[in-house]
């Protein structure tokens, strides 16, 4: 991996902002969620997985790699305090986009939901409810077997950023620069001169998923369940 071939947060913002990708308070939530490793920075390997994973057109199919990966992608997302767990105001955060996009808390329906997956309950000694934080293959549980449903609407740009022209998979290019487009700063990797057409690839949207295989060899025949 090239060291110079990365995005500080301040890149991944001029980015997001430049091709107005979503809103500004979900710039961070985004950025952690592309920068697994939690370095600060999202080298070019993770920011081309994560770009194919919040594609608007990338299909979220449960029973598949794909699915399992996407599941990650989100479980992170909503992880704003990056401890590996989601406690109940991050899971009344998912559940409520899970149903109204962008909407404020709604916390009723999500103690309403936690309930039914037996995830609070009442101490019997004081009569208070509490909450058993969720972990990320809980989370990846509930979204294979459909018991939360809604969550291909999550982590997702407000429009795609990668260009679908006639070339070969896994194309990656490097465009000149477009007019106006943010400029390199400090800290930046050489990954924010690619603002042009990110990459580029075939036609048939078949491609989101084949670019998440890129590294694994698949094992048995995938599933075909989505959540819509």
């Amino acid at each position: 991996e090239d060291e110079e071939d990365y995005l500080t947060f301040e890149g991944f913002c001029h980015f997001v902002q430049y091709y107005d990708l979503c809103p500004a308070q979900y710039f961070e939530a985004f950025f952690h969620a592309f920068d697994r490793p939690g370095k600060g920075r999202v080298h070019f390997r993770d920011f081309y997985k994560g770009v194919v994973a919040v594609d608007p057109s990338t299909t979220h199919i449960l029973n598949s790699y794909t699915g399992e990966e996407r599941s990650r992608y989100i479980f992170d997302f909503y992880d704003s305090d990056r401890n590996g767990l989601l406690d109940m105001d991050e899971f009344t955060r998912l559940h409520t986009e899970c149903n109204q996009p962008l909407s404020p808390d709604d916390r009723p329906s999500a103690e309403e939901k936690a309930r039914e997956l037996q995830l609070l309950q009442e101490d019997g000694e004081s009569g208070k409810s509490y909450f058993a934080d969720i972990t990320r293959e809980a989370l990846q549980q509930f979204i294979k077997t459909e018991r939360m449903r809604g969550t291909s609407r999550l982590f997702r740009f407000t429009k795609s950023c990668i260009n679908r022209g006639k070339s070969s998979h896994h194309s990656r290019r490097q465009h000149p620069a477009t007019p106006g487009a943010m400029s390199v700063t400090s800290g930046v990797g050489s990954i924010a001169d690619r603002h042009g057409d990110v990459f580029s690839d075939g036609e048939d949207l078949s491609w989101h998923a084949w670019l998440f295989d890129l590294d694994r060899e698949l094992d048995g025949e995938h599933g075909d369940a989505s959540d819509d």
